[in-house]
């Protein structure tokens, strides 16, 4: 929720005169809530998250037929995906590919991440593995790069785990 919404909220809130009970002798934060719990009550609002489109485009000047050019970009790509996947915490769970040729038809790919990252390196790995390996009949044109967006798997690396190692104490004086 926006802070225009709220806003329009505490008017529209406080606008009626038995709205002001409940925060008369409370906190603002009382009173933030209210707000927002009364505005959602009284018009049916939900708020939503706007999805983001993970995604990048590229139109070479002179078409390119070697591996190098392509691989630039596409890492350049790559960075500036992870980058925005991992400022809105999200991991890219698959990567969609698609090579316009310059006749016009297209190649399209996609990968399926098994574990989703954002590690620059896997992600180019994985298209790199198969580009290396892909030969066209007319030179490249266009290169369209996409990621799925998910949360990543949070894992604890043991921290809570009881793994506790223990020792036996004998009473017994030892025999020296």
């Amino acid at each position: 929720m926006s802070i225009l919404h709220a806003g329009a909220s505490a008017r529209l809130a406080l606008s009626w005169p038995w709205a002001k009970m409940p925060w008369q002798n409370g906190s603002a934060a009382k009173r933030c809530n209210y707000l927002i719990a009364r505005r959602r009550m009284i018009s049916g609002a939900q708020t939503h998250e706007s999805r983001e489109i993970f995604e990048e485009t590229f139109d070479f000047e002179n078409e390119i037929e070697s591996l190098e050019p392509l691989l630039f970009i596409l890492r350049r790509f790559i960075e500036q995906i992870a980058l925005r996947l991992t400022l809105s915490s999200f991991a890219a769970e698959e990567i969609f590919l698609r090579l316009t040729l310059s006749q016009g038809s297209q190649y399209e790919r996609a990968f399926k991440i098994p574990a989703p990252t954002t590690n620059v390196n896997v992600l180019f790995r994985v298209l790199f593995t198969h580009l290396e390996n892909l030969k066209t009949e007319h030179p490249i044109k266009t290169l369209y790069l996409r990621a799925n967006p998910c949360r990543p798997a949070s894992e604890q690396f043991g921290l809570f785990d009881c793994v506790c190692a223990t020792r036996i104490i004998s009473t017994k004086p030892s025999p020296d």
